[in-house]
């Protein structure tokens, strides 16, 4: 399965609720922005966003905007002053990778292995994998070492979880830069967890049968492996 199809097929349950189509931060000088069920300051209030909360918007020459947040507990969907919103597709290089790397050192100071508390899957739902198809787009543009350190962190220590969109975008990554991607992950210590979400990943993207670089550095990471059990 190719990313764009992956992405798409996420984005599924959405629609009907809101065409979503572009990634936005929430700025508001009061820290906060109550959602509304129209176009209007007096419509009914359906919900709350705080700074720095991901969510997902429809492009429009309006003034309010469409939004939808995924939380753990349901969605909120409806409507902002685009004023109050920004575009991280606009954002500078050095913005989006701040708001990447907040995100991801949340998700790892949240993370336990086997032990998934409210916090985190609400954390998990709301901004991690509501940011991960445009973090793993900046990542593997600039070549960030860092932030591609704490992804696979996170990665690693995520076992036990149901969730399959991290370890696709794990896979759809070393598929684009597999030598890159290995140095990452054997820098970060690869273990039987790490194999496998990043052997479901590549499966999820590319099927039994992936390309020859990406299945030959696969298997020098499974051999060294083994090699050090």
């Amino acid at each position: 399965m190719n990313k764009l199809l992956f992405i798409t097929l996420f984005l599924i349950p959405l629609q009907g609720i809101c065409q979503a189509e572009k990634i936005g931060i929430v700025n508001d000088s009061d820290g906060f922005i109550n959602v509304r069920s129209g176009k209007a300051y007096n419509a009914a209030i359906v919900g709350r966003l705080f700074n720095d909360d991901v969510v997902m918007f429809t492009p429009t020459n309006d003034d309010w905007i469409e939004i939808y947040k995924q939380t753990y507990f349901e969605p909120v969907t409806g409507f902002i002053h685009k004023s109050r919103l920004r575009d991280f597709e606009l954002m500078s290089e050095m913005e989006k990778k701040q708001h990447i790397k907040n995100i991801f050192t949340k998700e790892l100071e949240l993370v336990e292995p086997g032990d998934f508390s409210e916090a985190y899957q609400n954390h998990h739902e709301s901004k991690f994998n509501m940011i991960l198809n445009l973090a793993s787009d900046e990542i593997l543009k600039t070549k960030d070492v860092a932030l591609a350190t704490l992804f696979v962190k996170i990665i690693k220590l995520n076992a036990g979880s149901a969730d399959e969109i991290p370890p696709s975008v794990l896979g759809w990554m070393f598929i684009q830069e597999p030598d890159w991607m290995s140095s990452i992950i054997e820098e970060v210590g690869v273990d039987e967890s790490l194999l496998g979400s990043l052997g479901f990943g590549i499966y999820d993207m590319m099927g039994p049968e992936p390309n020859d670089s990406t299945a030959l550095k696969y298997k020098e990471i499974v051999t060294k492996f083994e090699q050090l059990k």
